[in-house]
């Protein structure tokens, strides 16, 4: 289960550098967004209890504070197995 996830992901990154990255990236117009490299953040595995769930803003804060940044992937799985499927958590 967890190859096929991380092979999802994989091709998921793979089409959105793809379809975000003309073939003539870097070597035109800098100022065009286009040219410029694309940066991902992509975390998961987050927020896993009360300590992380309390710095969460921070780590977004972060990576919304980044210039560099483009696009932000959550891939998935916000609690531990212990932790209860409730709306009050997903909200």
């Amino acid at each position: 289960m967890l190859r096929r996830n991380i092979s999802l992901i994989l091709c998921t990154l793979a089409t959105l550098v793809a379809s975000a990255t003309p073939a003539s990236a870097g070597a035109g117009n800098t100022s065009d967004q286009s040219a410029k490299p694309l940066t991902v953040a992509v975390i998961g595995d987050v927020p896993y209890g009360t300590a992380q769930e309390a710095s969460f803003g921070e780590l977004i804060a972060a990576i919304n504070a980044d210039p560099k940044v483009r696009i932000a992937l959550h891939v998935g799985d916000i609690k531990n197995g212990s932790t209860t499927c409730t709306d009050e958590r997903f909200t």
